[in-house]
């Protein structure tokens, strides 16, 4: 059991050093070209019909483009111009090359990477097979650029340098549970020689969580996988954990008991969740109870609760923390501190393009940091894209309020509720 008081303390302590860390080097950075953000602003701006929330600039555009409207043609060029400056705030890439100069860029910042392939959700086994393709290619190329180009961030020694995010649902066209020996089965095929590759040179491999309904299916694939003889006690492969699903804890406790029955190592990104509003529409349209807290204190509780537990069992999983919230942030490192966790049980993982003076301050906290970096081509990036102004559209979004300057650290350091 955890004091709270000395964890509420540390927390306090840990949140407002990191507070004026961000916010000195915030005062320093321009993150966003001003048409960029302007444009977001806009398009995030409409809070009012969480069911069908298409950003007011969506909207107009498609309006303006009829093809009956005189301001088509004009119109649709200003938009395509706008939505590549948005993907190229969220997206490192397009190609493999810019995908590894991003990569590079980072490391001098003293960031490392975990490359996600954007696209998912696959309607052909032949598209399937392209997938898998595609990330032994990437998985090659990473491999070989961080041969050439040696680093000297000195937290790559407790994780692998090289570290590639897969969703499961690109590796077939039917990720159904309805079919869950045949869907284990046609999906272990192909991650398999992605894994083993990995293995082969000491890469990391995560495996993403999508939507609640597939849940169990990848958790069943990833102890499948880990019980398979060619990567049993491989100790780098990850999976996502979302917090903001109200059964999330229940989820990781029979993960963890799993774990120490079968001695096997592993990685918990821990994230809020980046699929609640496909979640609340689905269970609704369906009339489902609907598996994700409603409200966002709710979720950033549960974050806290989900972070003592994994932290407190620092013997069997390492921890990746995913958020740009101060406060669990901070939340983080105080369990660090007052559980004493050794630091290489730890690390921070923040979006690409998103929160860069927080990603700064955390580094100069000498805290090792990741940035989770997709990359890909604008069409198959849109799902990726989508979720993150749907995931922004939020009064509590990093894009919408700059919060560093229009909140106090006593609101962000607020104890959830």
């Amino acid at each position: 059991m955890i004091p709270p008081e000395a964890l509420e303390s540390a927390t306090q302590r840990w949140g407002r050093e990191l507070f004026h860390l961000a916010k000195a080097e915030h005062d320093q950075l321009s993150q966003l070209n001003p048409w960029v953000r302007r444009v977001l602003r806009w398009s995030l701006s409409d809070i009012e019909a969480p069911e069908v929330r298409l950003p007011p600039a969506l909207r107009l555009g498609i309006a303006l483009t009829h093809p009956q409207a005189l301001t088509a043609r004009a119109v649709t060029h200003v938009t395509h111009w706008m939505v590549t400056q948005i993907a190229h705030q969220f997206i490192c890439g397009t190609s493999l090359d810019e995908a590894f100069a991003s990569i590079q860029r980072l490391e001098t910042q003293g960031m490392g990477f975990t490359l996600d392939l954007v696209g998912e959700t696959t309607i052909s086994e032949r598209e399937a097979d392209r997938y898998r393709e595609a990330y032994l290619t990437v998985l090659e190329g990473l491999i070989r650029l961080c041969q050439s180009h040696p680093t000297l961030l000195p937290w790559y020694g407790t994780s692998p340098r090289v570290n590639l995010s897969i969703k499961l649902s690109s590796l077939t066209s039917r990720f159904d549970a309805i079919q869950w020996d045949a869907t284990c089965e046609a999906v272990l095929a192909r991650l398999l020689p992605i894994v083993e590759l990995a293995k082969t040179h000491e890469a990391f491999i995560n495996i993403d969580m999508e939507q609640y309904q597939t849940r169990a299916l990848t958790i069943e694939v990833l102890q499948r996988l880990l019980h398979h003889p060619s990567v049993a006690g491989y100790p780098h492969v990850g999976i996502a954990i979302q917090a903001y699903l109200r059964d999330s804890e229940a989820e990781l406790r029979d993960l963890l008991t799993w774990l120490a029955t079968h001695d096997q190592p592993l990685t918990v990104r821990l994230v809020k969740g980046a699929y609640w509003d496909a979640e609340v529409v689905q269970a609704r349209q369906r009339h489902w109870p609907v598996p994700v807290f409603l409200q966002k204190a709710e979720t950033d509780s549960n974050f806290e609760r989900l972070t003592e537990l994994l932290l407190t069992n620092h013997h069997l999983v390492r921890t990746a923390i995913a958020s740009h919230n101060i406060r669990s942030l901070a939340h983080a490192l105080a369990v660090v501190e007052v559980l004493q966790v050794p630091p290489s049980r730890l690390e921070f993982q923040l979006l690409y393009g998103m929160a860069d003076a927080i990603k700064q301050a955390l580094s100069k906290l000498h805290q090792p940091v990741r940035v989770y970096a997709p990359y890909g081509e604008l069409i198959p990036g849109m799902a990726y894209l989508i979720r993150r102004l749907l995931e922004n559209t939020s009064n509590d979004s990093f894009l919408k309020h700059d919060f560093l300057h229009e909140a106090s650290e006593e609101e962000l350091l607020r104890v959830p509720k």
